[in-house]
């Protein structure tokens, strides 16, 4: 852990969007290196992680948006502008599309049980994905318009981040959104919590403890939130750092926090109201992280691993790239000594 190394790598031609990890399939979402125009989905087999393994490509006629999500078999995805695409990937071999429903512009996508929410700049959407072949547009909670940053779903509530819009308040600020989904046609506003830090970009939900706790990766650090009454979010404590936080996992009492400057911070929430850091990975080349999974299934080895999508940096003054993009495998067995373990280039131009 002292001197961590890049172990193994797998080419992927094309610019990675977006990623989810459901136990030791990767999924990640591409625009394709010959047409722009054209996305794809890619699966990787994770059960050895120092040799991951390509082992499914699914080729839309448009392009795949950032953020998708698994659940069982199947993979959620925003496809193009239009529409929210679901893909049958119980045969990596051979992925199929299962049906879709028209939503514009989709940012964020959560899904939970017979639905699926997902998020644009018109509000929260929720799909009822009963039958699979047939997803059918339910309920709509407005938002007039903010900008969704983030997205976490509960049984009964939606937290959903988003920049302020508000004259009065700096738009830095945001603001988490509590929405009730206690009747999926009529959602509604249950209460809303005003950060005091910038930018509460991302929202991990802690449900281990007596209470649920709400995390917030900010842009100066880690805020926890007391959401054991919904109704009332109060906040408990906050790890201030000179670090913008790009997004934010739990795993039992350790919150990881993904780093804009591409790397990752180790925090100890056991005490919610007072976190403390407890150790940082810093990867060698310079980029930016935009995303982060942590494989947390049961009975696997003891390395557990925090899987972040590097995109690649340019230095404006030269226009030279700066920073190889890509996937970084880190191995967090030991929260305080984080390990590089494995890194999968992805190519990316300037444009993307």
């Amino acid at each position: 852990p002292a001197s961590p190394a890049e172990l193994s790598f797998v080419e992927t031609p094309g610019y990675g969007q977006g990623m989810a990890l459901d136990g030791a399939r990767l999924v990640v979402s591409r625009t394709t290196e010959d047409n722009p125009t054209r996305g794809e989905l890619r699966i990787f087999d994770l059960s050895n992680a120092r040799q991951p393994q390509e082992v499914g490509v699914y080729v839309a006629e448009t392009p795949l948006g950032d953020t998708m999500a698994i659940q069982g078999d199947v993979v959620y995805v925003a496809n193009g502008d239009s529409q929210l695409s679901l893909l049958d990937i119980s045969n990596p071999a051979a992925i199929t599309l299962l049906g879709s429903v028209d939503l514009p512009w989709v940012q964020q996508i959560v899904a939970e049980g017979d639905y699926v929410y997902a998020a644009d700049e018109g509000g929260l959407h929720i799909v009822d994905v009963g039958d699979l072949a047939a997803p059918l547009l339910v309920g709509r909670f407005d938002t007039q318009y903010r900008v969704p940053l983030s997205l976490a779903v509960t049984g009964r509530y939606a937290f959903f981040t988003d920049s302020a819009t508000d004259d009065e308040v700096p738009a830095a600020l945001g603001a988490v959104r509590v929405i009730d989904l206690a009747a999926p046609t009529q959602p509604t506003l249950a209460a809303s919590y005003r950060s005091t830090a910038r930018w509460p970009y991302f929202v991990a939900l802690d449900q281990s403890q007596a209470a649920g706790v709400l995390y917030l990766a900010t842009g100066d650090g880690l805020e926890a939130v007391d959401v054991s009454s919904p109704m009332r979010p109060v906040r408990l404590g906050r790890a201030v750092l000179p670090l913008h936080g790009a997004d934010v996992a739990l795993d039992g009492h350790v919150a990881y926090l993904a780093l804009a400057d591409q790397g990752l911070l180790a925090v100890d929430i056991r005490d919610p109201a007072r976190p403390e850091v407890l150790g940082r990975y810093s990867a060698a080349a310079p980029g930016k992280v935009s995303a982060m999974a942590l494989d947390k299934r049961s009975g696997a080895p003891a390395r557990a691993y925090a899987y972040q999508v590097v995109l690649q940096a340019w230095d404006r003054a030269t226009g030279a790239a700066v920073g190889e993009p890509g996937l970084r495998i880190v191995d967090v067995t030991d929260p305080a000594q984080p390990a590089g373990m494995a890194f999968l280039p992805l190519e990316i131009d300037e444009d993307g």
